[in-house]
C-alpha cells in the first residue's frame, strides 16, 4: 500500500517534521494567532474559534468520518491555522487551543497560555 505522495513507507523521509507552535502577534487593535500543528497528511478540518469574557477559545477538529478509512493518508504534515480577531480589548485574555481527533474518546488541550494586551499609544 502506498503511503505519502506515492511512497511507500520505508521511502518516507524522517526527520523533516516541523515543531507544533503557536505564534502571537498583535498589530493595532488585531490580534493574530497562529497554530502550526504535526498531524496525518490528508485529514479534512473544521475550525472554530471564539472570544468570551477574558477568554479565547480555538477548537481544531479532524471532521474523518471513520478514520480507518481514506480520510488520513499513512504520513504526518504540518498544518498551520490563522486565527484574527479585530478590536480586541486591552486586557489579559487566558486562550486554549483544543485538538479534536476522532481517534481519541477526549478531545485534547494543544496549547494554552495567556495573553496581556496592553493600551497601545496612538
Amino acid at each position: 500500500m502506498d503511503g505519502c505522495n506515492n511512497k511507500t513507507e520505508e521511502n518516507i523521509e524522517l526527520g523533516d517534521e516541523k515543531r507544533d507552535t503557536v505564534l502571537i502577534t498583535l498589530a493595532n487593535d488585531t490580534l493574530n494567532i497562529l497554530a502550526g500543528l504535526n498531524y496525518i497528511c490528508c485529514t479534512p478540518f473544521a475550525t472554530d474559534c471564539n472570544i468570551k469574557n477574558d477568554s479565547i477559545f480555538i477548537t481544531i477538529t479532524d471532521t474523518c468520518y471513520n478514520p480507518n478509512q481514506e480520510c488520513h493518508c499513512r504520513c504526518d504534515c504540518y498544518y498551520t491555522f490563522n486565527y484574527y480577531f479585530n478590536s480586541i480589548s486591552a486586557k489579559k485574555y487566558n486562550w486554549q487551543i483544543i485538538l479534536s481527533d476522532p481517534r481519541e474518546e477526549n478531545d485534547t488541550i494543544f496549547k494554552m497560555g495567556i495573553i496581556e494586551v496592553e493600551k497601545s499609544c496612538k
